[in-house]
């Protein structure tokens, strides 16, 4: 599950500005009150600015409202025109910068967040003059009826994926109202809410009560997974892993270089760490990559390794956000490219290994990868998930962690559900595995062999 980025940007915001009132004059406009919504890659919010035109300072605050939670603190104003505004803030380590434009009664604007150079998450804001009710907390939902309707809108209004399920979402909440409203107990209610959500089809779908995480597609099937132990005895070399434990690497037979990555994490940490790895394989034969335990992660780092087997650029993933209430309003395109990214690239046969463990941003990683032609995937169909997830709090306390936007490939189909089918299908039986066997490594290991046949 990929990590809830815009919650460390967005949690507290206030801005403070000066400016001399001879580059004030035309922007009268802006003083007063505004109020209205905030929607960020990760969930909704509701926001209040306040502009103060003085003699001969303005002065701007921004106050951020998320669940039952209101925050602010410092920031500054880059730019202000007759009809225009644009500001910044250091929230939570990254830069948010902010841009709106009059229309009409309202301001409209976007919003980015950056860290290292790297986009953490996008959003938009619009307010209008004074302060509307609708941007006062609601109280918090006290019967099973309600916190049931209340997950059902919130699902209705900011999932990303219905696009892709083609399913009648009113229908299926007809279907479960009845049983919502007869629930004795939280057990009762939280079943029903995640056999509702379980018609989804979607792996990225929790709710957490308390200290019990649902998931409504069941939790993933391991019985395929071939343990560490046996993987190891195919290495001639001690295995090294990283800090964070998330990569493992090691020399197999025949200059084959092993490289297992269970995690993306930190766009800057994953160049230094696929550079060093790569430098390790130089003279391998071939590579083998294992994305059989990828828990997900970050897609730009991601796409950093992406980037050091490519030796063109291509377009291999789009993603947006959900930009409005309804099903299909979404966000400008954010598209990820893979170029030629290092002192060398590496374009000896790469075998990627996937199961159905394989999901998010391993997944958007594979994407990628397949689109190179020294790559040939090995091993069983991916999870199917791999939109971003937001973590949105119900007004009695539980979580709903669901995607809040929309990934396609270079096509723009949606795989949403279904999965990547690898290029040959291999899956390990418990026979196999109980016998000490990897036959999808030893099958890799064969084609590298194969493949480096001049």
């Amino acid at each position: 599950m990929k990590p809830d980025r815009a919650l460390s940007w967005t949690l507290a915001i206030a801005l403070s500005l000066v400016l001399p009132l001879s580059t004030a004059l035309g922007q009268t406009a802006f003083a007063g009150t505004w109020s209205g919504e905030m929607i960020t890659d990760a969930f909704r919010g509701t926001m209040v600015i306040d502009i103060e035109r003085g003699t001969p300072e303005w002065a701007l605050k921004l106050a951020v409202t998320i669940g039952d939670r209101t925050s602010e603190g410092p920031g500054k104003i880059t730019m202000l025109g007759s009809d225009s505004i644009r500001f910044s803030s250091m929230v939570g380590g990254a830069e948010a910068t902010y841009a709106g434009a009059l229309r009409g009664d309202s301001l409209v604007g976007t919003m980015q967040a950056h860290r290292d150079g790297q986009l953490l998450g996008r959003g938009r804001w619009v307010v209008s003059r004074g302060v509307r009710t609708s941007v006062v907390p609601t109280a918090a939902a006290t019967t099973p009826l309600a916190v049931f309707e209340e997950a059902w809108r919130l699902i209705d209004t900011r999932y990303g994926n219905f696009p892709a399920k083609g399913i009648d979402w009113g229908l299926i909440k007809r279907i479960y109202r009845d049983e919502a409203a007869a629930a004795k107990t939280d057990r009762e209610l939280a079943s029903t809410i995640s056999a509702m959500l379980g018609h989804l089809n979607d792996n990225h779908i929790s709710v957490r009560v308390k200290d019990t995480l649902y998931r409504p597609n069941g939790n993933i099937d391991r019985s395929s997974f071939v343990e560490d132990s046996i993987v190891a005895k195919r290495f001639v070399s001690p295995a090294q892993k990283s800090g964070a434990g998330n990569w493992t690497c090691a020399w197999m037979a025949d200059s084959i270089g092993y490289l297992r990555i269970d995690g993306f994490q930190n766009a800057r940490n994953t160049r230094a760490e696929i550079d060093s790895v790569l430098n390790t394989f130089r003279r391998a034969r071939g590579l083998v990559i294992d994305l059989r335990k990828h828990f997900g992660g970050d897609d730009p780092s991601a796409n950093e390794v992406i980037d050091r087997f490519a030796t063109s650029r291509g377009m291999y993933l789009t993603s947006r956000a959900k930009g409005g209430d309804a099903h299909d309003v979404f966000l400008e395109p954010r598209s990820f490219y893979f170029e030629p990214k290092g002192a060398w690239q590496f374009t000896k046969p790469v075998m990627v290994l996937t199961s159905r463990r394989t999901v998010s941003a391993g997944e958007n990683f594979l994407l990628g990868m397949r689109e190179l032609p020294q790559v040939t995937v090995i091993g069983d169909v991916t999870s199917g998930a791999f939109a971003d997830v937001g973590h949105f709090k119900l007004s009695n306390g539980w979580e709903l962690n669901f995607p809040f936007n929309r990934f396609v490939d270079r096509n723009g189909f949606s795989w949403e559900g279904v999965g990547l089918a690898p290029d040959i299908k291999l899956v390990a039986r418990p026979s196999d595995i109980a016998a000490g066997k990897d036959i999808v490594l030893d099958f890799a290991v064969r084609a590298v062999k194969a493949a480096s046949v001049k």
